[in-house]
């Protein structure tokens, strides 16, 4: 079967990492949004999307280009990407950059928050050209000149490391997740949620480059902090369990890749759905390891989810475009 999927070996926790740094709410749209950043943690998606649409609605009577309206479309955005609508994360994401430019100057420094997260997002779609239109490396050196501490310098560079690593630039791309790795160590923020990203993507980068046995040392770092964390079941241990096994797949250790397969599925069943392309892709990782070990009907059965989750997932993807992940996966290696 040839696969037809989005690239998910970017595994961006936006919600950890970046949720924390929004400005503080205030009025009763803050109440709605509360309530759904709770649902959503708890893995109740209808009920959380429901709250975030409460949320906006109370926040545009503020205006349609109110603080409080992005604020929450900026969230918004978050949470679609983390349940794999990319194309509703893109439309709010957008909106929302496009409202803080308008109140703050397209080049305030705290803009470099959504940035952040359109970056993440664009990154993870492989749509590169938008990626490199953010013009990321500008806003390194703009953070670092105007706010050498900020919390957004370490995922701008991650930002930056991801596309350099897809354009085929691997050392500079290795500068780049070092440079974040050190700053983790210079903030004290080793074993934190940030320092547990930054060697999830740096492990992903090493998949990218077909370094396989350099991507399992960063990856089993992530996954030992995300399981200190939140726990053995958490999300992003599913997510980084992923990656992992990809890893695993690729250097012959099929019994470890399948263990951490099967907890990653019933991980992403648990928050993402079982028809979410965040799923599809665990199944194909999963189908793909099956054929590996000559089981083909338990494949083909996988296989049969992850066609019937992309075709009906078209519409969650940005401009209705579906990725072939071929050269990110393990194809051909």
């Amino acid at each position: 079967m040839k696969p037809w999927l989005l690239v998910f070996l970017l595994v961006y926790p936006c919600s950890l990492r970046l949720l924390a740094q929004a400005p503080a709410a205030t009025g009763s749209w803050s109440r709605h949004l509360a309530a759904a950043q709770g649902l959503e943690l708890q893995g109740d998606r209808v009920r959380a999307e429901a709250e975030f649409r409460l949320a906006a609605a109370e926040a545009q009577r503020n205006g349609s280009e109110s603080a409080a309206y992005a604020n929450v479309l900026d969230r918004m955005g978050v949470f679609y990407d983390d349940i794999g609508n990319f194309a509703e994360a893109e439309r709010c994401l957008s909106r929302s950059l496009a409202i803080w430019r308008n109140l703050l100057g397209t080049q305030h420094v705290a803009i470099a928050r959504v940035i952040n997260r359109l970056a993440a997002l664009y990154l993870e779609t492989s749509q590169v050209g938008k990626a490199e239109r953010l013009d990321l490396e500008s806003w390194i050196h703009l953070v670092e000149t105007n706010d050498p501490q900020s919390r957004d310098l370490i995922p701008l560079l991650e930002n930056f490391g991801t596309l350099q690593s897809l354009r085929g630039q691997f050392p500079e791309s290795d500068r780049l997740y070092q440079r974040a790795l050190d700053l983790v160590t210079e903030r004290g923020a080793s074993q934190s949620a940030e320092h547990a990203v930054v060697l999830n993507d740096l492990g992903v980068a090493c998949i990218r480059s077909k370094r396989y046995d350099a991507a399992i040392e960063p990856l089993t770092a992530a996954l030992e902090i995300w399981k200190q964390i939140q726990g053995p079941d958490g999300r992003n241990t599913g997510m980084t369990s992923h990656s992992l096994a990809i890893a695993y797949e690729a250097t012959g250790r099929f019994d470890e890749a399948e263990r951490l397969l099967k907890h990653a599925l019933s991980i992403a069943e648990k928050f993402f759905g079982s028809t979410s392309l965040r799923t599809a892709s665990v199944l194909e990782t999963y189908a793909r390891l099956l054929r590996d070990r000559k089981r083909k009907p338990e494949a083909r059965r996988m296989e049969a989810r992850v066609r019937q989750i992309v075709e009906e997932g078209g519409p969650s993807l940005p401009s209705r475009q579906v990725i072939d992940v071929t050269e990110l996966s393990l194809r051909g290696r």
